[in-house]
């Protein structure tokens, strides 16, 4: 356990919060009050009103920075980047989930779906690569020997994750269909929502983790202890609520809705205590009993991440819903308990490599009650999920605690760059209790979400400390990544050599549907998509938000 001189109150929050005033960039219309019966002054506590008038778009433009123009320069060379790595896997693996660099040619681990296309299309529509875009819409719309095409016809004969293909195939159809108003995408979208619904056939309505569209069979893993797993399961109703609003279907509404009605049914057995807190949930989730596991194990990176960054994303995407305060006041108290307990301050942390780190502010994970000192890379989300809560709170004290947590986290994560030889991340890092700091895995797989939280803390700040970083990340990724038949991770982020030896053989899907969106995206003005009229999936697919909907929360 972490000595307490290491642990962050939120006392210590707010006093750094409020010594920095140039990067936090206080929220400026706080005006919203959560509807709860929580006493806890730290989440708001005031109206019971279901419902917010903050759609006004002068009202919103205020919270996020003015005057944000676009670096045209950066962003063709980002755009050519899609370019190189997309054509690559146009020339060797079209129509495959992934393209193997080393070994010129595809591989099928999302079904054979063609998931590299579905993940690239919308960012080839918002870069404006025509070509690619219009040779992409066809493969997915008219060739009907493509594997989306045995997907939406129920013809795929294997196990498919259901999260996998919510949050890539039915979110990048629904962006596509947002971002184009093309019909045939939305067709696409409800025959791959009913390829996997046979998925929430159990005794609870929590899904399988894997479904079989042509036996409808589905199975969790037993290294899962046979549960589902809170992230897959809690990362679906941004997609399903979205799907219900534009085909005016509601069952798609009531899959989700049901699966979230019994993942917040849980209660903690001691809240607000390290052993169970508050607004935490454990990791693991029975479908057919509808409980948790005793494994009381929490974390906000792998196996958790977004559950929580779909309670505030939901609430953000559909602002008429009713009783839509419900998952603000969740979101609220988990990012209490993370304030709580998974903030463990160091004045200075020191790389293997003799690399010092000043006023860091690791997040931990939790197991068996005691702090693990260990961050994953997918962590770093959560900075653009504290900037998306910190508008529209009661509190103006807790916005500014979410704003500073998010600062230094995007700082942290862009230091676990910065140390290393590449100017890579590695993929997971641990610290000690003596200050010291390593990477336990030291790949690099080209994840996305150190460049999300960078680009929500731009468009937050506007500070332009965060495009440079942008930029040094990118430049970095273009060097060690990029080879004339693809663009691949590196297997030690330690070594600044580009040889075969030190490169893995893949180009993941989401470096096109997330890493490069989210680094092109930074460098655009804010009106390329607005934040106030889109939000992200987990997987960087954008959708409108709806004022339509109206379901209850």
């Amino acid at each position: 356990m972490m000595s307490e001189k290491n642990q962050v109150s939120a006392r210590e929050l707010r006093a750094a919060a409020e010594k920095s005033d140039e990067d936090d960039g206080e929220a400026r219309r706080l005006n919203f009050s959560v509807g709860n019966n929580n006493k806890n002054p730290a989440l708001g506590g005031g109206s019971k009103n279901e419902r917010t008038d903050h759609d006004d778009d002068d009202d919103d433009d205020v919270y996020w920075a003015s005057n944000i123009t676009a670096d045209v320069r950066k962003q063709d060379e980002i755009r050519e980047a899609m370019r190189a790595s997309y054509g690559a896997y146009e020339k060797y693996a079209f129509g495959f989930d992934e393209i193997q660099p080393k070994s010129l040619h595809g591989s099928n681990n999302q079904g054979g779906v063609s998931a590299s296309v579905i993940d690239a299309i919308d960012t080839l529509h918002v870069m404006d690569l025509k070509e690619e875009y219009e040779r992409a819409r066809a493969h997915l719309l008219r060739d009907k020997k493509s594997g989306l095409e045995n997907l939406a016809s129920a013809r795929l004969n294997q196990g498919i994750s259901v999260f996998e293909t919510n949050i890539r195939i039915l979110g990048g159809l629904l962006s596509i269909y947002d971002l184009t108003s093309d019909e045939k995408f939305l067709e696409r979208a409800v025959q791959v929502a009913n390829a996997i619904a046979p998925a929430f056939d159990t005794n609870s309505g929590i899904p399988y983790t894997m479904i079989n569209p042509f036996t409808k069979q589905g199975e969790c893993f037993s290294f899962y202890q046979n549960s589902a797993v809170l992230a897959d399961a809690g990362t679906l109703q941004l997609e399903f609520f979205t799907l219900a609003d534009r085909t005016k279907d509601r069952k798609w509404y009531e899959y989700a809705k049901k699966t979230m009605d019994v993942i917040l049914s849980y209660t903690p057995s001691t809240p607000n205590s390290i052993m169970s807190p508050s607004g935490l949930y454990p990791l693991f989730i029975n479908p057919n009993t509808g409980k948790f596991t005793s494994d009381k194990s929490y974390t906000v990176g792998a196996l958790g991440d977004s559950f929580y960054e779909y309670l505030i994303k939901s609430w953000r995407a559909f602002p008429n819903a009713r009783n839509r305060s419900k998952y603000r006041v969740e979101f609220d108290k988990s990012m209490h308990s993370v304030l709580q307990f998974m903030v463990s301050k160091f004045p200075k942390l020191t790389w293997q490599n003799g690399k010092e780190l000043t006023d860091a502010w690791f997040l931990n994970s939790i197991k068996n009650g005691r702090q693990v000192l260990e961050m994953d890379h997918l962590v770093c989300f959560i900075s653009g999920a504290l900037v998306l809560g910190a508008e529209h709170i009661s509190s103006k004290k807790v916005a500014k605690e979410y704003l500073a947590l998010a600062k230094h986290v995007t700082t942290l994560c862009r230091d676990f760059y910065h140390a290393q030889a590449s100017g890579l991340s590695p993929d997971i890092v641990a610290a000690n209790s003596d200050a010291s700091m390593y990477g336990t895995h030291n790949k690099n797989v080209q994840r996305p979400e150190t460049v999300e939280a960078i680009f929500y803390m731009y468009r937050k700040t506007g500070d332009e400390k965060y495009r440079k970083w942008a930029w040094e990340i990118f430049q970095s990724m273009k060097q060690m990544y990029a080879t004339t038949t693809g663009w691949t991770g590196i297997r030690d982020v330690r070594q600044a050599t580009t040889s075969p030896q030190n490169r893995d053989d893949v180009t993941q899907t989401f470096f096109f549907a997330e890493t490069l969106k989210y680094l092109f995206l930074t460098f655009g003005s804010s009106d390329e998509i607005n934040l106030n009229k889109w939000v992200f999936n987990t997987e960087a697919h954008p959708v409108k938000v709806s004022s339509t909907f109206t379901f209850p929360f």
